[in-house]
């Protein structure tokens, strides 16, 4: 038991957050519609699509990944899925945009489609993620002192990110990945108090224009 635990924990290794603090930043919110966002068509209404990828990150590993997505099958079809990041940056990105003001995934949904959906911050503020199909709290694109971009964020210039690892077959598929969720108020770890829960790290989440 014992070597098999230290070769999971040596895999795991490239993995560890080498630190846990993202910079000192000012963030300032720009208008949540699509005119904010990179690559923005006044005909269409529409920006991107694009990816957004890690910035300043406590994992030098998975600095500048782009993102992925998991979900949550039911019995007629996926329920709901949520943004996630990727252990090997070289796996098929999911697009994002704005259209209708609001920020959109392009997705799995129903039983083995794709479509863009609306994305939302989860109101569960100690597991506040970027999700779809359910409701939640409205994402903030932000501009941050020192940092050229567009970043993603939460009300209350939340901008911080916490990431943590979950083993193949947590999600949708059977990959691996780091799952995310916005640090603002009353996020810390239910169970213990701490900030970040074990082995969580923190980045800046932003769109690759």
């Amino acid at each position: 038991m014992f070597a098999a635990f230290t070769a999971l924990s040596l895999s795991l290794l490239p993995f560890l957050p080498s630190t846990l603090a993202v910079p000192n930043v000012t963030a300032t919110a720009l208008d949540p519609g699509c005119a904010s966002y990179p690559g923005f068509d006044a005909s269409t209404g529409t920006a991107g699509p694009w990816t957004v990828s890690l910035v300043d990150s406590g994992n030098a590993t998975v600095e500048g990944f782009s993102n992925t997505v998991e979900y949550s099958r039911g019995s007629t079809g996926i329920r709901f899925g949520y943004i996630t990041f990727p252990t090997r940056n070289d796996i098929a990105k999911t697009p994002l945009q704005c259209s209708s003001n609001t920020l959109q995934g392009h997705v799995p949904t129903g039983v083995s489609g794709y479509s863009f959906e609306p994305l939302v911050i989860s109101p569960y503020p100690y597991d506040a993620t970027l999700i779809y199909g359910v409701s939640g709290n409205e994402v903030i694109p932000y501009t941050l002192s020192g940092i050229p971009g567009v970043f993603l964020g939460g009300e209350g210039g939340v901008v911080t990110w916490g990431l943590r690892y979950e083993p193949a077959g947590s999600g949708g598929d059977n990959l691996d990945f780091f799952y995310i969720r916005l640090l603002g108020p009353d996020s810390a770890d239910p169970s213990t108090g701490e900030a970040l829960y074990p082995g969580e790290f923190t980045a800046f989440i932003k769109i690759n224009a």
